[in-house]
């Protein structure tokens, strides 16, 4: 490789970085979302079942 290739490389690395950062912030926060919405559903469930269950009394 010269010296222009391994530069221009170098220089591209750089300037990605910051939006491979990005990309792995918003992966976590994508995983956060998931959890907080499969609780949110699991107690919604389970909300619904207890209402269910008052209904049969």
């Amino acid at each position: 490789m010269s010296k222009k290739t391994v530069a221009a490389s170098v220089n591209r690395q750089q300037l990605l970085a910051p939006y491979d950062a990005i990309k792995g912030v918003q992966a976590e926060a994508r995983e956060r979302m998931e959890r907080v919405n499969r609780i949110l559903r699991e107690s919604r469930n389970a909300v619904a079942a207890k209402r269910a269950a008052d209904q049969r009394r």
